[in-house]
């Protein structure tokens, strides 16, 4: 029996970044939230290890190191800036269970004031 391919919900604007960059070695900026149970989540510790241990797995799949990595320990996420194919494999790691576009299209976000 095959293993069902991890999913990651990912920001339409993110994929359309890789496609457009896919061929340079322009870097995008990609914030990446972790897969873990609310408990790790809250433990600063966990969140910086799991994000480190994710991005050297990548580093070492792809040959490429991120050009920048900031990691939000107490949200349970992490932003990369780093080349299209790194932040393409990124998107297969099992550890991720959303990414977004760091850098939006202005005018993209509308927010509603009370």
């Amino acid at each position: 029996m095959s293993k069902k391919p991890h999913k990651v919900k990912t920001d339409p604007e993110l994929i359309k970044q890789i496609n457009a960059v896919a061929a340079s070695s322009e870097p995008i900026q990609a914030v990446f939230t972790l897969a873990l149970p609310l408990k790790k989540l809250t433990d600063p510790h966990i969140v910086e290890a799991t994000a480190r241990r994710i991005v050297e797995k990548v580093t070492k799949e792809v040959g490429v190191s991120p050009e920048d990595l900031n990691i939000f320990e107490n949200l349970g996420s992490f932003v990369v800036s780093a080349r299209a194919a790194f932040i393409r494999e990124m998107l297969n790691q099992s550890e991720i269970s959303a990414a977004m576009a760091n850098r939006q299209p202005k005018g993209s976000i509308k927010l509603k004031t009370a």
